[in-house]
Parts: structure tokens; sequence; C-alpha cells
């Protein structure tokens, strides 16, 4: 399997759930993570289990599907940061 420390990844749905196990999964593998889902506590969890890992961890929530797309919309912090 490729070698994922120290990459990045953006990782939808991780408030429960498939997204919440892939988020976990990449944490481990010392992967940093952008993290979005509409469910806010739910993203707060998961944003600091994964930080608990030891990996850098962005949460964004968004209100809809259409907040998503176009990506290039996003504020540009989040592309500087990342």
């Amino acid at each position: 399997m490729k070698q994922l420390k120290g990459k990045r990844a953006l990782v939808t749905g991780v408030a429960s759930g498939i997204g919440r196990a892939i988020a976990m999964e990449l944490a481990d593998q010392g992967t940093h993570l952008v993290l979005v889902d509409v469910d806010g506590d739910g993203l707060a969890k998961t944003s600091a289990l994964t930080r608990q890992r030891g990996v850098e961890a962005i949460a964004l929530q968004t209100w809809n599907k259409l907040t998503l797309a176009p990506m290039r919309h996003w504020p540009m912090g989040v592309r500087l940061t990342f």
C-alpha cells in the first residue's frame, strides 16, 4: 500500500459511519485532513478524535451539497492553509 504519512486528504461525511471510519484510518496512517460535514457536532467530534492521533485536521461545516461545489469558490484560506 502507498505510504500516506504526511500526505493530505479531504474527507466528506465525517460526522459518523463510513466517512468517520475513513477519516480515522487516514489519521492513524499520519495523513493530515480536511474534514467536511453538515452535522457540526459530529464534525467536531471526528475532528477532535483525529487530532488526538497527532495529525492536522481542518473542519469545515457545510449546509448543503452545493456548498462543496465548485471548490474554486471556497475561501482562499482553506487552500493556503492546506
